[in-house]
């Protein structure tokens, strides 16, 4: 395959991969809804629908070689042809052998056939197996000639081999090169015309389809009129055309550059206006002495006037015209939330099957449209709030049923407006509610609250703890939940798009999350502040208010520098500490009379940050700091401003946890007294009768800054936990001499290391190994068939941190 060649099928491939998705989705909703509905006719148009899905994607993974993807194709597709005529029944083992396979084909069609790893391809064999097993005419009562002919009049099509598609391919991409350009010359639409060969081989392919379907449904006498009708609309409409969304982006970040033009624009007007101020001052000074030079300076100060008002009037226009320009850009990367909310059922489907729950999912205007970066940002947020209610929420049915309610839980997801340019997504479950009082023993333990401090915790103070890294009401670590880590990752990301949530509960009845956030990302207000010699961005929706204080306002409660504040005590820090900025002895920096503080509040909780100076407020266009920077601790980007100096803008949701940490430590009476706490490294313990095993966890350890100590067997893990301290033990199942479940039971018998936490880490994925982990008293079960290492750290550290 040539050059021209293989720039058209690396087009084609990327047009099927959009196509593909838009199939994959419709047939998940599609799917979801099949095994809800009770009407017999919503059922026979649903079948139908997915029966059309997989002939499409069929035949479309046959144009691009994706030959696996085809293979599952024609399997579904042969069994929705017995459903849809009446041929096989219906059944749950039949929805999960869908279900499963529809997660399988998202894998396989992404990716060419040989590079599908061996356990997928073993994954496909099995499945199909199964599905022709449960499609068996023998086990719902039909005869072998029905499943021979509807397989016999699917496979008519005589699917390919590799090579003949390759060969196929290479002579629709050939014929398309040679009839869009000329031997010997080259196009100099070229690239244009490539990419509408692409889509022409797409079309014509598309019309093959229709034909075969034609041909099938005259050989089966299944065609009439309202089967028509009931086709889904899922192709795109003429006045429609797909366009990358990353070329959307660069267009509106463009735009967003022009937006800092204008901001630049505004300086350098007020500059020019200061200009005038000067020379009419000069003016008014020489008047006295020169004539001939107060002529001259008059008919520079008219100059400037006009100038300033020519300035002015641009200014106006061009800032009309860049919003006007930028509003319908963003509209343009609008998106409906069910674009994401449509993802949701199948998850809850699959997990409270895996939980063996009975859960149904309600979801209401999900047509309210949201920036498509910020649907991004809040989509594993919104997943995780889910998989909560299914899991920590949602009671199984016998208990549900012992406490008088419908044996199916029902969790609900509603979209609205809100003023301000907002929305608001409500999640809310009729399940368990929140057990406070598990909550509050847990943070007891990590040593986040005093139990003095418990006993005076509202309700809403107590639900609020969820929310704190450490804590959770699972007794074990699961791939699901325990970690402590996700709620407290749900807030912070939500906070950083500018948007709040709370929790409501009533307790054993039900739970309900609301999430507020703006419907665009769009340049923000931004208040400036210099501390020492650094200028900083507080975000304006964060700050509430900027007061000048006397140091004798300043008081000390429980070793914390705090200030009055709307008849409160809040704590006061100096954001020079809070950032690491060291003060040198000879840097020459003057202490005033009095203290500059801005109150900033996250999440109802105020502090107050020392700064030297406040700037003003200004419109901020925020700027990433780049791959190689990565996270900055603190910083979530920065803006330029017009002098082209670039200032960090401050992440609130760190800067305030760094706070609360340092607040006891940092002193603004006393700035001198503000030390640096270094730690000690945590020492780990690894038990694992694999060398490579034992490795691979000591290096990603290691990585992390622990100090790590391994054992072979279960038996030397136990005598090494008696002989020293660790600070955890990370442990397999399966070992010689002492297997990872009684060295876990001895350890957590002994009163010495009953303490240390125990991480299980195996290869057993079955439940009843899971409920022996938490028997013996195991705090985190993770699997290694999923094994993840930053999933590892997170369980690692939040363990180390309870």
């Amino acid at each position: 395959m040539d050059q021209k060649q293989q720039l058209l099928l690396n087009k084609l491939l990327q047009t099927f991969k959009l196509e593909a998705e838009e199939h994959l989705n419709n047939m998940i909703t599609f799917l979801v809804e099949l095994e809800k509905e009770n009407d017999e006719n919503s059922k026979k148009t649903l079948i139908e629908n997915i029966f059309r899905e997989f002939h499409s994607l069929k035949g479309a993974s046959r144009t691009v070689n994706r030959l696996e993807a085809e293979k599952i194709c024609h399997a579904c597709e042969n069994v929705f042809f017995l459903l849809k005529n009446n041929q096989l029944k219906l059944s749950s083992e039949l929805f999960n052998q869908f279900h499963a396979l529809l997660d399988l084909l998202g894998k396989v069609v992404v990716i060419n056939d040989n590079e599908i790893s061996d356990k997928d391809k073993s994954l496909s064999r099995d499945l199909l197996q199964k599905l022709n097993k449960s499609s068996n005419p023998q086990n719902q009562g039909i005869s072998e000639n029905k499943l021979a002919n509807s397989e016999k009049n699917n496979s008519e099509r005589n699917i390919p081999s590799s090579s003949d598609s390759n060969k196929k391919i290479e002579k629709n991409l050939q014929e398309e090169i040679n009839n869009k350009t000329p031997q010997g010359k080259t196009s100099k639409n070229e690239v244009t015309e490539k990419e509408n060969s692409a889509e022409e081989i797409s079309k014509e392919q598309e019309k093959e389809n229709i034909a075969e379907e034609k041909n099938e449904k005259k050989e089966n006498k299944q065609k009439n009129n309202s089967e028509e009708d009931k086709k889904p609309k899922i192709e795109n409409s003429k006045s429609n055309i797909r366009i990358s969304t990353d070329r959307l982006n660069n267009v509106l970040l463009q735009i967003e550059e022009l937006r800092g033009l204008a901001i630049n624009s505004r300086d350098h007007l007020v500059f020019v206006k200061e200009l005038g101020n000067v020379i009419e001052l000069y003016k008014r000074e020489i008047n006295k002495n020169e004539h001939i030079s107060n002529d001259t300076l008059a008919s520079l100060g008219i100059k400037i006037s006009s100038l300033i008002g020519f300035l002015d009037r641009d200014q106006r226009s061009f800032h009309s015209m860049l919003d006007s320009i930028l509003g319908d850009m963003r509209k343009l990367l609008m998106l409906p939330c069910s674009s994401v909310l449509d993802l949701f059922p199948k998850i809850v489907r699959d997990l409270s099957q895996s939980l063996e729950k009975e859960v149904e999912l309600i979801v209401q205007n999900g047509e309210i449209v949201l920036d498509r970066r910020i649907l991004e940002e809040i989509k594993d947020p919104l997943i995780h709030i889910i998989r909560n209610c299914v899991d920590h929420g949602i009671e199984k049915p016998a208990v549900r049923i012992a406490r008088k309610k419908p044996a199916k839980g029902t969790i609900n997801i509603s979209v609205s407006a809100t003023l301000g340019n907002k929305i608001e997504i409500s999640i809310s479950d009729n399940g368990n509610g929140i057990n406070l009082e598990k909550l509050k023993n847990k943070a007891i333990q990590s040593g986040l609250i005093s139990y003095e401090h418990s006993l005076k915790m509202t309700e809403q103070e107590q639900i609020h703890l969820i929310f704190e890294s450490g804590i959770s009401t699972s007794d074990m670590i699961t791939d699901l939940s325990g970690r402590g880590l996700g709620m407290a990752i749900v807030r912070e990301k939500i906070e950083k798009l500018g948007g709040s949530i709370q929790v409501e509960m009533v307790q054993g009845k039900s739970t309900n999350f609301t999430i507020r956030v703006p419907t665009t990302l769009a340049t923000f207000r931004g208040i400036l502040v210099r501390v020492w010699n650094q200028l900083l961005v507080f975000p304006t929706v964060h700050v509430e208010r900027a007061i000048r204080l006397a140091f004798s306002q300043i008081k000390t409660i429980e070793n914390r520098e705090v200030i009055q504040f709307n008849d409160q005590s809040v704590s006061a820090v100096s954001l020079a500490h809070v950032l690491n900025m060291e003060l040198k002895q000879d840097s020459g920096v003057k202490i005033p009379d009095k203290v500059l503080f801005v109150v900033a509040e996250l999440s109802g909780q105020n502090i107050a940050f020392q700064v030297d100076e406040i700037l003003g407020e200004q419109d901020v266009i925020v700027k990433s700091m780049g791959k190689k920077l990565g996270k900055v601790p603190n910083i979530s980007g920065v803006t330029i401003l017009g002098s082209g100096k670039v200032i960090p803008i401050l992440n609130m949701f760190d800067l305030m946890k760094s706070a609360i940490t340092l607040s006891s430590k940092s002193s603004i009476l006393n700035p001198e007294k503000t030390n640096a706490v270094t730690t000690k490294k945590k020492l780990v313990l690894v038990v694992d009768d694999s060398i490579t095993s034992r490795t691979l966890l000591k290096n990603v350890l290691q990585a992390a800054s622990y100090e790590v100590k391994t054992a072979v067997d279960g038996s030397e893990g136990l005598s090494l936990a008696k002989s020293e301290y660790f600070d955890l033990i990370i442990s397999d199942i399966d070992m010689p001499n002492l297997d990872g479940f009684e060295m876990t039971r001895q350890i957590k018998s002994d009163e010495k290391l009953t303490k240390i936490p125990v991480i299980l880490v195996t290869s057993r994925d079955t439940k009843e190994s899971k409920e022996k982990g938490l028997e013996v008293g195991a705090n985190a079960y993770i699997v290694k068939s999923s094994f993840d290492q930053s999933n590892l750290l997170e369980v690692v550290w939040g363990l180390l941190h309870d």
